[in-house]
């Protein structure tokens, strides 16, 4: 009945039975995640967050993370929504536009180099992607590091495109 108002776009009425279905099966996944669906809907994100969390904890499924990430994007909190998506394995594709695809791919960058500076693979992910976006400069000075840590790498010899 719950699916059936849901499907209807009865989303207050649906909550109400799913409310009630909890009563008896309080440990049921299906029912945590529609009611987080009905919250999305109803744009009570912090509720479908808590529904889509719980889903989650009692049986973990793709169908709860993407939904669990696209409430974290909706939310503008794309931080959230990719560690929802790396913590499921699915690809970022979901998450976001491409520019803040491209922002977040430079954060986690940044937060590898942190951890790893003379990570030549990292370093030259961050310079292929400032050359991309030419800013020929600051790439040349990431390669020159990549290249005293891995002279011989054929990725830095061998960029296609390169117009250093």
């Amino acid at each position: 009945m719950g699916r059936s108002l849901y499907l209807l776009g009865k989303h207050r009425g649906a909550i109400e039975v799913y409310d009630e279905a909890q009563k008896i099966s309080p440990d049921d996944w299906e029912i945590w995640h529609n009611k987080g669906l009905c919250y999305m809907y109803l744009r009570q994100y912090d509720n479908s967050v808590e529904c889509f969390t719980k889903a989650n904890q009692i049986q973990r499924h793709d169908v709860t993370f993407m939904q669990l990430g696209k409430v974290h994007a909706l939310q503008e909190d794309h931080k959230s929504a990719i560690d929802v998506y790396t913590e499921a394995g699915l690809d970022l594709q979901w998450c976001c536009g491409a520019e803040d695809r491209l922002a977040m791919t430079q954060d986690y960058l940044g937060n590898a180099l942190t951890h790893d500076p003379k990570n030549a693979k990292t370093i030259l992910a961050a310079g292929s992607i400032i050359q991309d976006h030419s800013d020929m400069d600051v790439a040349l000075i990431k390669y020159r590091v990549a290249a005293v840590h891995t002279p011989n790498s054929a990725q830095l010899w061998n960029k296609p495109d390169t117009q250093l």
